[in-house]
């Protein structure tokens, strides 16, 4: 036998058949399942509803169309189909917090429609199509779903963390139990559960990516901070190795400069004794030059004072021999002798302190002596010969003064100078 299946899609829930709506030259049966019930409903009674049973020869079939031709039967017959097992309906949930963020997310409400409740039904049929489906029964339940269950339930939560606890999940609930009870008895609906989940909301988004970054961030840092790791210990051995290399070089240099150096110093040292000796002898000549010139330098002084010591010895003998001549001679002769070797003396001791007195002033002052004793001769030969020779003297004298005038001259102090005289015996000035 041909079956008629009322029900043709996973969104239907409940259909209403006429059953002369039904053209089929032969009848059909039709099964219901456990989770389904039918309502016979004939001439507007509801005669029977049925579940897990199949209805034989209920629609189509030429008799039947023929004695509805004939007015045989039946007028109004209809057969009210419903799933009596448990049906989401989901609706859409907008609305705003209390601190003005806007949510976005879907609610489930879990209905049933008992098999004692199926007649009312009829209710949605009255208005509606013959065919409801969730779809158009989430439409028909969503705008007093939104005003009467979520947007006074969001107003009350304080921000998107309370969205996420379960209090607001019963609240949901109950409020929906609620506020959803007397449309849903209308209607032979029962309501089981009421839940809802939210989009995360934008600080949600907000707080989810700084979490996501700060996350990324932790991670490229432990990332970075193995990789510091990994390079500050390449380093250390680089650092290490380097070291070596720069110790085992350097001790290597060390060694080669000291030999270098050793060897260098080396010929600095004979370089330096050599420096010494010739420093040495170059300063013992030094000193043996210098101790020949303070040796000649104080012969030469000692020669001059031994010298000027037997000059001054022999011109005080000659002076002894001069005074005991000159003491047989007069008083005038004894005192103008008496001063010029006074100032011959004094001559002689300044050339002495001068270390003026050389032979050739020694072998001067002696020619002047020589004059000088020959004129004092010939002035004590005019004396001794008495009154008698002092005509023939004064005539002597008078030729001899021109001759001595001839050969002697006088200094600025009146001192007479005789002919080849170097300095004034009298004031020592240098002719």
């Amino acid at each position: 036998m041909a079956q008629h299946r009322w029900r043709d899609s996973p969104d239907v829930i409940a259909r209403l058949i006429d059953k002369d709506s039904v053209k089929t030259w032969s009848s059909k049966d039709i099964v219901i399942k456990p989770n389904e019930a039918c309502a016979i409903i004939v001439d507007g009674k509801v005669k029977d509803i049925l579940t897990e049973t199949v209805m034989k020869n209920q629609v189509g079939g030429f008799g039947r169309w023929l004695g509805g031709k004939m007015g045989l039967g039946a007028t109004d017959s209809k057969l009210l189909f419903a799933i009596t097992g448990p049906v989401n309906l989901n609706m859409p949930i907008r609305g705003q917090l209390g601190n003005g963020e806007s949510v976005q997310g879907l609610g489930t409400l879990r209905i049933q429609i008992q098999r004692d409740h199926i007649p009312k039904l009829l209710n949605l049929f009255t208005s509606g199509p013959r065919e409801i489906t969730k779809t158009w029964l989430s439409t028909q339940l969503q705008r007093e779903f939104d005003e009467k269950v979520v947007r006074p339930l969001l107003a009350s939560v304080a921000d998107a963390a309370e969205l996420r606890q379960i209090t607001f999940q019963e609240r949901f609930e109950m409020s929906a139990e609620v506020e959803m009870r007397n449309i849903c008895e209308m209607w032979g609906l029962t309501l089981l559960k009421a839940f809802c989940s939210t989009n995360p909301t934008d600080l949600e988004k907000a707080e989810a990516l700084s979490a996501k970054i700060s996350a990324q961030t932790a991670q490229g840092e432990a990332i970075t901070d193995a990789e510091i790791s990994g390079l500050e210990r390449h380093e250390s051995v680089m650092v290490r190795r380097i070291e070596s290399e720069y110790a085992q070089a350097k001790a290597q240099a060390r060694g080669q400069v000291s030999v270098e150096l050793e060897s260098e110093l080396k010929g600095l040292r004979a370089e330096e004794a050599r420096w010494e000796a010739e420093l040495n002898v170059e300063r013992q000549r030094m000193d043996i030059a210098q101790s020949e010139r303070q040796h000649k330098s104080d012969v030469s002084q000692s020669d001059r004072q031994q010298k000027s010591e037997v000059a001054m010895e022999m011109f005080e003998g000659v002076q002894e021999a001069k005074r005991q001549r000159m003491a047989q001679q007069s008083e005038s002769v004894l005192d103008r002798q008496k001063h010029t070797d006074d100032v011959q003396t004094e001559m002689m001791r300044m050339a002495a302190d001068n270390n003026a007195l050389t032979p050739e002033v020694m072998q001067s002052f002696l020619e002047n002596q020589s004059k000088q004793k020959q004129a004092d001769a010939t002035m004590a030969d005019a004396t001794a010969a008495g009154g008698s020779l002092n005509v023939g003297t004064s005539a002597t004298s008078a030729q001899a003064a021109p001759s001595a005038s001839a050969t002697t001259k006088s200094c600025e102090c009146g001192q007479v100078i005789a002919d080849g005289w170097l300095a004034c015996p009298s004031c020592g000035a240098t002719l």
